[in-house]
C-alpha cells in the first residue's frame, strides 16, 4: 500500500494527574475526538482532562510515531497497535527519524539505495520482496517485520550488510568464473536459488544477476525440453503478466 501524503495529527489524552491514557493518529482531531466520547464513554474518555496534539507530513510518518509512543510511553488504553509495538525492535528510541532519509526504510527505498550503491545492477520494490520472502539470508525473519500504516519498515542498518555481502560474493564468483554468463547453467543454478519454488524470468536476472536475453532465450529452451515447467502467471502492478516457471529436477 502506497504511503499517504496528507498531513496527519499524532495525539495524546492524560488524566488529572498526567498519566497517559490513549494516543491516535487523525486528519481530524475534532471528528476524532467526537467519536471516542461516544466509544470510549465507559473507559477512558470520563478520564480525559487534557490533550496534546503534533502535526506531521504524512500519515505514515504520523503512524510511526503513534507505534513508537505506544511502545516507549505504554498509554493505558491502546490495543490496535499492540502487536507493531512488539516489532519495533528496528525502530531506535530517541528523536524521530524521518522516513527514507534516516535510519528506517521502505522496500522500494532499500532498492533504490542498493542500486545506488552499487550493490546491484537492477532491483525493483517487488523483486525485493520476494527476496526477503525466500532468502534465508535475509536478516529479519518474516515474522519480525514491522508494517506501519500499510507499510513495511526496515532499519538500514540492520538490512544493508545483506545487500553488501550479496554482491561481495557475486563479485568473487565473477573473478573465479569467465566473465560470460554460463547459459548452461542456468537449470541447476535455477534449482539452487528457487527449489521448487515458482520463479520468473525477472526473478532470474535479479537472483543470479544473469543478461536478460539470456534468461528469455534459456529459460524458453529450457521450458521447450521440460527442464522449466510453466506453473502459470503474475500479474505484477504495472506491465504484462509474467510467465512462472519451476525447475524440474534432472532425473537421478
Amino acid at each position: 500500500m502506497p504511503e499517504s501524503p496528507e498531513r496527519t495529527a499524532l495525539y495524546r489524552f492524560f488524566d488529572p494527574d498526567g498519566t497517559l491514557l490513549y494516543v491516535g493518529i487523525t486528519n481530524s482531531p475534532s471528528a476524532r475526538f467526537s467519536q471516542h466520547a461516544r466509544d470510549a464513554a465507559l473507559t477512558w474518555w470520563p478520564n480525559a482532562a487534557s490533550s496534546e496534539i503534533n502535526w506531521y507530513p504524512s500519515r505514515l510518518e504520523a503512524a510511526l510515531a503513534e507505534v513508537r509512543a505506544i511502545r516507549d510511553e505504554a498509554p493505558l488504553h491502546n490495543k490496535r497497535h499492540a502487536l507493531d509495538a512488539t516489532r519495533v525492535s528496528s525502530l531506535p528510541r530517541g528523536p524521530f527519524p524521518t522516513v527514507d532519509q534516516g535510519d528506517l526504510v521502505t522496500f522500494s527505498e532499500m532498492a533504490r539505495r542498493a542500486v545506488a550503491l552499487g550493490y546491484t545492477t537492477s532491483l525493483t520494490r517487488n523483486g525485493l520482496i520476494r527476496i526477503a520472502r525466500t532468502d534465508p539470508l535475509w536478516p529479519v525473519p518474516q515474522g519480525d517485520w514491522c508494517q506501519v500504516s500499510g507499510t513495511w519498515l526496515f532499519s538500514w542498518a540492520v538490512v544493508e550488510p545483506f545487500f553488501r555481502d550479496r554482491e561481495a560474493k557475486r563479485r568473487r564468483g565473477a573473478d573465479r568464473e569467465p566473465k560470460r554468463f554460463e547459459a548452461r547453467r542456468l537449470h541447476r543454478l535455477a534449482l539452487e536459488a528457487f527449489g521448487d519454488q515458482p520463479f520468473s524470468q525477472s526473478d532470474l536476472r535479479e537472483r543470479l544477476c544473469a543478461p536478460e536475453g539470456t534468461v528469455r532465450v534459456y529459460s524458453r529452451r529450457l521450458a521447450a525440453a521440460g527442464r522449466f515447467r510453466v506453473a502459470g502467471k503474475r500479474k505484477p502492478a504495472v506491465g504484462r503478466p509474467q510467465i512462472l516457471y519451476v525447475a524440474v529436477p534432472d532425473p537421478e
